[in-house]
């Protein structure tokens, strides 16, 4: 204070006025400062509301994707449902036509068996009919052949007891002839 005093009163207003303008010069440093940082964060807020905006339509538009997805799903999910029902059912019937087609296989590898063997019986058949026919020539050969014989020997029958019955009367009538 005692400086303040010594001084003249316009010095000590030239003094106030530059304590005013260091004051005011800081204030105003001080303000331009916060008017930076206000228009820094008025431009942050302002980008962080664009942000916010485009965030929110996008969530608004990722949500009804999502909803368009979700159904879509929910329609894959029923249809894959029904193509693994449709395929379980085709399963079912080519399982039961294969069953069918190796059943009939071993059918008809049994009707293969039984005409094998029946032709093998055929065959056999054959063989003993033509052994028989053979057999049955030559016994009707040797039949024609003893009848002939029988016959021959019947007529050498005959004709021995004609001529023993011939010779018996001649005896008679030489006996009877010769008394």
């Amino acid at each position: 204070m005692a400086s303040s005093v010594s001084l003249s009163g316009d010095e000590r207003l030239v003094q106030i006025n530059e304590e005013l303008s260091t004051i005011l010069e800081e204030k105003l440093t001080f303000l331009a400062t916060a008017l930076k940082t206000t228009e820094r964060l008025t431009q942050q807020i302002a980008s962080h509301e664009l942000d916010i905006k485009r965030n929110t339509d996008l969530q608004s538009r990722l949500e009804g994707e999502l909803q368009g997805i979700d159904s879509d799903l929910g329609n894959l999910r029923e249809r894959s449902e029904t193509l693994a029902r449709d395929h379980e059912s085709r399963q079912r019937e080519k399982y039961a036509a294969e069953k069918e087609i190796q059943r009939l296989e071993w059918e008809i590898a049994d009707r293969r068996k039984s005409i094998s063997d029946d032709l093998a019986k055929v065959s056999e058949y054959e063989r003993e009919m033509r052994a028989l026919d053979s057999e049955h020539g030559k016994l009707q050969k040797q039949v024609q052949g003893l009848e002939a014989q029988v016959t021959q020997m019947r007529r050498a029958r005959e004709d021995y007891l004609a001529r023993i019955s011939d010779l018996k009367r001649e005896m008679s009538d030489i006996a009877g002839g010769g008394e």
